[in-house]
């Protein structure tokens, strides 16, 4: 739950939601598609939705929240090895490191140093 601070409620524009709570709900972009799916379906429906419907249903669940954990391990497992290739660079290990973007961007940082002037997708 979410609530204006005072600070803020003070100010003209934000007064009338001074009382206002609100609920801020997080999700993947796959549980929103299941979450605008599944309330077409189910709650606009007029008739009771055929079993051999529902099953498909429930199958098309079941591989979005596969979908959304192996989306989420693959995020997980990319910032792992390119900490790990930053690591090795840093360390001169260049021999063990893929050349991607960002591992070139880790090599030309440490041997020429940051400018500020290049962003993380200007190596290509």
């Amino acid at each position: 739950m979410a609530k204006l601070t005072t600070h803020r409620t003070r100010l003209p524009e934000h007064g009338p939601f001074a009382d206002t709570t609100a609920e801020i709900q997080a999700r993947t972009i796959l549980q929103h598609a299941w979450a605008e799916i599944e309330h077409d379906i189910q709650y606009k429906s007029t008739s009771v939705i055929p079993t051999e419907i529902r099953r498909r249903f429930m199958s098309i669940a079941g591989m979005l929240e596969i979908a959304d954990r192996e989306f989420q391990a693959i995020q997980d497992a990319d910032r792992i090895l390119t900490d790990e290739a930053r690591s090795r660079v840093e360390e001169g290990q260049l021999d063990q490191v893929e050349v991607t973007p960002d591992s070139v961007k880790a090599f030309l940082d440490k041997r020429l140093g940051r400018d500020g002037r290049i962003s993380d997708f200007s190596y290509i």
